[in-house]
């Protein structure tokens, strides 16, 4: 049932489950100690190579971008039965007025791209966002052309775009909208199905670059 529309947001950006479970993942909050484990394969040039920021692929430059996720809150780690960490996402932005919230800072090990990590995410994330939520929002480089392929897939759809100078460039940004009604109305189902495909399939075997 969704939140009242005149009480704040109880999303996990804020407070919330201390874990989201399903689809063969958890998802628990980022924690410091989570760096090493995540930098062991998100120190790989081809993980941002379409990203505005690949200098997340150093050591340093990952060590900034995770320290940032840290002290901002909403970020989220997913892992398997065995406690590996495959995935970090976040909740951010989230608008009591407008009910809607971001989710973004995403990024997966490439051992797993093409698999049922992120379909699974999502459905862990958006399904809890729109417990209160009307609209989920996500941000995408305008040069990402993977993540804008994935984004679109889910079924979200372009409503804008944001501007920002990130060491003396100019970044521009594609902000796309899944509505509740949308999700419920048809993307949510498509998601679940590609999930199940991706089950089905043969496991992804590629293994990052280093």
């Amino acid at each position: 049932m969704r939140g009242s529309a005149d009480g704040p947001l109880s999303l996990p950006a804020r407070s919330g489950p201390s874990v989201l479970s399903g689809h063969g993942l958890t998802m628990r909050p980022l924690q410091a100690d989570d760096h090493d484990a995540l930098a062991a394969w998100a120190c790989d040039p081809l993980l941002w190579a379409q990203h505005p920021m690949p200098e997340r692929a150093t050591a340093g430059g990952f060590r900034a971008f995770f320290d940032d996720r840290l002290s901002q809150g909403g970020a989220w780690v997913a892992q398997d039965g065995a406690g590996r960490l495959l995935a970090c996402s976040s909740f951010y932005n989230a608008d009591d007025v407008l009910r809607e919230v971001t989710v973004g800072y995403t990024f997966i090990d490439r051992r797993h791209w093409g698999g049922p990590v992120n379909p699974a995410m999502k459905l862990l994330m958006f399904d809890h966002a729109f417990l209160q939520c009307e609209r989920v929002l996500l941000t995408v480089g305008e040069h990402n052309l993977r993540s804008r392929r994935a984004v679109t897939a889910l079924g979200a759809r372009e409503v804008g775009e944001t501007q920002h100078v990130h060491q003396g460039r100019l970044l521009r940004s594609l902000v796309y909208a899944m509505t509740q009604e949308a999700w419920s109305g048809g993307c949510r189902a498509a998601v679940q199905q590609r999930l199940l495909q991706r089950l089905d399939a043969a496991p992804v075997t590629r293994a990052p670059a280093g």
